[in-house]
């Protein structure tokens, strides 16, 4: 596949959105599909017999709410 065709592909993606890529595609490849701005991006790294062992999670038009909340704990 031709990086002009994924792009294509990618560009389909209904934003907002969060997507689990590599860190390469990310970086290069996602804002030239999705055009509009990446909000927040962390690094997910995990043990893997692969070269590649890690994905970054990236927010497309929205925020993660990272705070702690209480009502989510259950007792």
């Amino acid at each position: 596949m031709e990086v002009y065709d994924y792009i294509e592909l990618l560009s389909k993606i209904p934003t907002p959105c969060v997507i689990i890529h590599y860190p390469e595609e990310t970086i290069n490849i996602l804002p030239l599909a999705l055009k509009v701005k990446c909000e927040q991006v962390v690094c997910w790294v995990y043990n893997s017999n692969t070269g590649k062992q890690s994905r970054l999670i990236s927010w497309w038009n929205c925020k993660p709410d990272f705070r702690k909340s209480d009502s989510n704990i259950r007792i």
